[in-house]
């Protein structure tokens, strides 16, 4: 018999329901994604050498929000991978931490692969989010290219960057795929 707490507990049992929710939330990044590289080309056009000569424009800071997509998407790959040899409580209590995500799903990543991991993190964690992290010692300020202050930007209006974002994710929700076909366990 059908219960919401049957539903509840087969979706979060279940790898193919983290895949799926990766795959929207990928999906959602390629519409976010395709103002900013369209503004990014016409700021291109008009002699900028960086996105930050126009900081405040709002297709221009959708990257940070397009990271944000893109890092929540690769964490609910990954969560489709360790569903099915951890309990569900397990694996949701890890939270957004992509490095912890990988290393208990035991995922085979290159040292730049685990790097772009770490580049994401402040996105999910705030960049992607909030106009400041909640401690000041996750700030971390920089001079930009014009002499104002500015949290550092690893990922940004780079193409290397969102290509590398993007095989990362197929390559985890590609991971996924082998793992879904078999219930979890609880």
């Amino acid at each position: 018999m059908f219960t919401y707490d049957s539903q509840f507990d087969i979706q979060r049992k279940d790898p193919s329901f983290w895949r799926w929710s990766a795959q929207k939330l990928a999906r959602a990044a390629e519409f976010v994604l395709a103002p900013c590289q369209e503004q990014w080309t016409q700021i291109r056009a008009q002699g900028a050498q960086y996105i930050d000569a126009h900081p405040f424009s709002p297709d221009g800071s959708l990257y940070e929000v397009y990271y944000l997509l893109m890092g929540l998407a690769i964490e609910n790959a990954l969560k489709a991978i360790l569903i099915k040899t951890c309990a569900a409580d397990d694996v949701i209590a890890i939270g957004h931490r992509l490095e912890r995500l990988a290393a208990k799903a035991e995922v085979v990543l290159t040292d730049e692969e685990r790097q772009h991991l770490d580049d994401l993190q402040p996105y999910i964690n705030w960049k992607g989010r909030y106009p400041t992290p909640k401690e000041l010692k996750d700030w971390k300020l920089s001079v930009g290219h014009d002499g104002l202050m500015r949290s550092p930007a690893r990922l940004g209006a780079n193409q290397d960057q969102i290509d590398r974002t993007l095989a990362l994710y197929q390559k985890l929700f590609r991971l996924g795929a082998k793992t879904a076909a078999t219930p979890s366990k609880a």
